[in-house]
């Protein structure tokens, strides 16, 4: 009875084997990755990059330089279309419309008309009183 076990054994042995091999890489890619995940978590001091801190200090007024000027920038752009707006509000408004010009009542013409005449009677009396 042993003789007919031993093919089946054998398979087993190889799955064995084969499952000890993959189980064996699979070991040595973990340890790989907890090794890469150690080193960036905690670099050793040759890792580590040092700056100066006149760099520190030279590169943050930099950023803060940049700043300024982009809110400058946006200020100034802000107020210069708002008075762009007011301009164009004034340019275009009903008050300074070439068109009421033209519309003129006959009632104004006649008040003007009076006025050019009396201020010319004031003049005509005072070359008669001389």
């Amino acid at each position: 009875m042993g003789i007919l076990f031993a093919p089946k054994l054998a398979k087993i042995a190889l799955l064995s084997a084969s499952a000890a091999r993959i189980a064996e890489k699979a070991y040595h890619a973990g340890k790989q990755v907890e090794k890469r995940v150690t080193d960036f978590l905690y670099p050793q001091e040759e890792d580590v990059i040092v700056m100066k801190k006149s760099t520190f200090a030279a590169v943050l007024v930099f950023f803060a330089a940049v700043a300024g000027a982009l809110a400058a920038v946006y200020f100034y752009l802000r107020r210069r279309e708002a008075e762009l707006d007011e301009y164009e509000q004034l340019l275009f408004s009903e008050d300074f419309s070439h068109e009421a010009d033209e519309d003129v009542p006959a009632e104004v013409d006649a008040a003007l008309a009076e006025e050019t005449v009396e201020e010319a009677q004031p003049a005509e009396e005072q070359s008669d009183a001389e």
